[in-house]
């Protein structure tokens, strides 16, 4: 099982879009896969075309009580080897006390390491023992953004985390440019800049800017 977390501590960066679509396409390939949705917005549901449910399982839940089951909270979507575990919109970080290795354990028990091949975790953009847990228990990293210079602030400030939390190597991570404008001066400074700090094989090709991306959430 291998775990991939999409994840930048800066908001809108695309981390649910990237999250779901990545989903669906390993599902698609053949792969059984978990997408957890980390996010309190609960964005992930909306692109599965869950919107408007009401879960009575969700994975905040494991941070209230972390001897509940992470398996007893798996959805199956109407697609094919693809299952989900949604979020908790209500739920409020700082009225617990939480270990960041908990989601590690969880996913590491051997009924759910046996059960899918790739797990996805749309993480959320605030610093927290929530982000922690996903950070710790990630194989590798997406890291979504906009091109443009506090993007790169907050890339370097994201790899720091993982460095400090999980001492990764920079081959653990991707980093994926959304809402490229070609066109844009910046944008393309922008990604020379990443590519000269983080090296060419770090910077995927990107996604430009399209409004279907938008248009298949409200689907």
């Amino acid at each position: 099982m291998f775990i991939i977390a999409v994840a930048n501590r800066k908001g809108g960066s695309g981390k649910t879009t990237t999250s779901v679509n990545l989903a669906a396409q390993f599902a698609s390939s053949g792969l059984s896969t978990l997408l957890i949705d980390l996010d309190t917005q609960g964005h992930a549901s909306q692109g599965l075309g869950l919107a408007g449910q009401v879960f009575a399982n969700n994975i905040h839940h494991i941070f209230e009580n972390p001897s509940l089951n992470i398996l007893n909270m798996v959805i199956e979507t109407v697609h094919p080897r693809l299952s989900f575990i949604p979020a908790d919109i209500n739920f409020i970080e700082g009225s617990q006390t939480m270990d960041a290795n908990i989601l590690h354990q969880q996913l590491q028990q051997k009924a759910c390491a046996s059960q899918y091949d790739v797990v996805v975790i749309d993480t959320p953009p605030t610093l927290g023992t929530v982000l922690l847990n996903a950070v710790v228990c990630a194989n590798g990293f997406i890291i979504p953004f906009i091109p443009h210079h506090l993007s790169y602030v907050g890339i370097q400030q994201f790899i720091q985390l993982i460095e400090q939390h999980h001492h990764n190597s920079s081959s653990d991570y991707l980093l994926l440019p959304m809402m490229i404008e070609k066109r844009t001066l910046h944008h393309l400074h922008t990604l020379r800049l990443l590519q000269q700090v983080f090296g060419h094989d770090c910077l995927l090709r990107g996604v430009r800017t399209n409004i279907k991306l938008a248009e298949a959430f409200e689907a």
